[in-house]
């Protein structure tokens, strides 16, 4: 062709290239924008899509934290007095019931005679008092006699005056001395009440008086500082001849059978610090001497200061070779093989229903129009926002990691660029 006769190319206009662009892109199976005159909102949902493989999740972080007596006692006194003996230093070995030291006893021991001196004065009162129910009774028992013996003779002259063969007068005088005698009784009964209420009160005394005493022992025998348990003298916090006052800590013992290490971690890694999980630990006093632990408790809340979870963890320490303010690493330990592994965010949950099983939407369908279905699945570890699944997943299945609105079991979703490869 001649090229004076070409027909010259007019420029394209920004529609016509616009709809040649998402006419290639549709061609190619992924869909980047609405094509023109259909309103965004009537497409599927995009949707970031991954494939479920087989994988080994990071080696898990190491933490730092302190070794920790795993029962510790501060011994103080319950009484108040000097310092006078003690027996142990920081790192003797103590066992439950030793007596670590003691302290003056001078002052209790002379209060504690005085009371028992008392105790025998109320115990003689008491002794008096018995004494005098039993001459009231004796007395009464008489009076019971006599009042018999005159109601007899008052009725026999009684019989004799009406015969005739007494005077009315000697009838008389039995019935006085009758009702004298039956007077005399009243008042011997009144005295034994009252003699027996003396015994009372003597009683109640000598009991008060026998629990001062039973103070003063328990007081004295409290100057004795006696070990609660088996284990390390950790600290000395007193010397001979201080004052010790009650509350104030002399001794810091510690029980070593095992160890209890203190680690912070942030809250999005505490998940595989759960409840009785296994850990390794190594203590930097101890190179080359891998320890197995396991996780003792993990506090709901974090420490305000730091922002950090102080989770504890316990170690058996039976020959208590390892003491107390040592530098540990811990590792938690996760299990070997291979496993899935998807990203936290993936995963759906009912907050209405917390117990309800975690899911994860699967995409099922042809690739031109795939739709959603929710899957109940199981989870496991979760280090570093991947959560290891245990059940629900295979490899090969195609999730859902990331989408822009909530979906629904069975909608329509159109596959994000950022996707896996299928």
């Amino acid at each position: 062709m001649n090229p004076s006769k070409r027909r010259p190319i007019k420029p394209l206009s920004l529609a016509t290239c616009l709809a040649l662009a998402i006419g290639g892109c549709q061609a190619s199976g992924t869909v980047s924008a609405p094509a023109p005159g259909r309103p965004a909102e009537d497409l599927p949902v995009a949707v970031e899509v991954g494939t479920a493989q087989w994988g080994q999740l990071e080696t898990p972080r190491t933490y730092s934290g302190t070794t920790l007596a795993d029962r510790e006692v501060l011994l103080r006194p319950q009484v108040e007095g000097v310092v006078q003996q003690l027996t142990v230093e920081a790192g003797d070995r103590v066992t439950a019931g030793q007596v670590l030291g003691r302290l003056q006893s001078d002052l209790l021991a002379a209060d504690l005679r005085a009371a028992q001196a008392d105790l025998t004065s109320r115990q003689a009162e008491r002794n008096q008092a018995e004494a005098q129910v039993r001459r009231a009774r004796t007395q009464k028992n008489q009076a019971e006699l006599q009042l018999r013996q005159a109601r007899l003779d008052a009725a026999r002259f009684a019989e004799l005056a009406e015969a005739g063969a007494v005077a009315v007068q000697q009838a008389e005088s039995a019935q006085t001395a009758a009702d004298v005698a039956a007077e005399a009784l009243r008042a011997a009964e009144e005295d034994v009440r009252i003699a027996q209420l003396a015994v009372e009160t003597a009683t109640a005394r000598y009991q008060t008086q026998l629990a001062l005493v039973r103070q003063a022992e328990e007081r004295l025998t409290q100057t004795q500082l006696t070990s609660p348990l088996t284990g390390v003298v950790l600290e000395r916090l007193t010397q001979v001849g201080n004052l010790a006052r009650p509350g104030e800590s002399l001794l810091r013992l510690g029980e070593l059978t095992h160890l209890r290490i203190r680690v912070p971690v942030p809250e999005g890694v505490r998940q595989p610090f759960r409840f009785g999980n296994p850990v390794t630990v190594s203590l930097d006093g101890f190179p080359g001497e891998p320890l197995r632990g396991e996780v003792l408790r993990v506090p709901p809340a974090a420490d305000p200061a730091s922002r950090l979870i102080p989770v504890e963890i316990r170690i058996p320490n039976p020959q208590q070779r390892y003491g107390a303010g040592l530098l540990a690493k811990v590792t938690p330990v996760i299990p070997a093989g291979r496993q899935i592994a998807i990203p936290e965010a993936a995963l759906v949950t009912n907050r209405r229903e917390p117990s309800q099983a975690p899911r994860v939407f699967i995409l099922q369908g042809p690739a031109e129009a795939p739709q959603v279905v929710a899957r109940a699945v199981q989870v496991g570890e979760v280090i570093d926002g991947q959560v290891v699944i245990t059940a629900g997943l295979a490899p090969g299945d195609r999730y859902v990691r990331r989408s822009d609105r909530p979906l629904q079991p069975g909608e329509p979703v159109r596959v994000s660029v950022l996707s896996d490869s299928p």
